[in-house]
């Protein structure tokens, strides 16, 4: 196994690991969005079949399960709410004091959480929660003014 491969395994170990403790850390869970999900698990199918079926060594092996290991990364990431920052995705982790404003609005399933920096929105949600308890624990956590409830 050549360098490059031994970088592959730690990159990955480091995704998963960061990936479980964000799992850990999450108080308020958010929905998860099949249509992604689904996305990464063909991709991650199709990486691991045509990976076994072309790889002639075994750092060959190696770059094709770190693919697949990535996209199952991708589609586990875990999303929702956590004591210092709101979780969307692996490349957005919003911490509370860079938000200006969280909206939070009643829907049919739970709240959906809008994240506004300025006059854009950066991250929208669905939680299962109901909208008042999810405001009280954010106005711990954040400047209370800026968790509004909306209808």
């Amino acid at each position: 196994m050549n360098l490059l491969s031994w970088g592959y395994i730690a990159i990955l170990l480091i995704a998963i690991g960061v990936s479980l403790w964000l799992r850990h850390a999450i108080v308020f869970a958010a929905r998860v969005r099949w249509g992604w999900r689904l996305f990464y698990l063909i991709g991650a199918a199709l990486a691991g079949g045509l990976t076994w079926l072309t790889s002639g060594k075994f750092t060959d092996l190696v770059s094709g399960g770190f693919i697949v290991g990535m996209f199952l990364v991708f589609a586990f990431w875990p999303r929702g709410l956590t004591n210092e920052a709101l979780v969307n995705g692996l490349g957005t982790l919003r911490a509370y004091r860079v938000l200006t404003e969280l909206q939070l609005s009643a829907n049919n399933s739970g709240t959906m959480v809008t994240a506004k920096v300025g006059a854009v929105t950066v991250v929208t949600m669905r939680l299962r929660e109901a909208p008042a308890p999810v405001a009280k624990w954010l106005k711990q956590r954040m400047d209370p003014q800026r968790v509004i409830i909306t209808k």
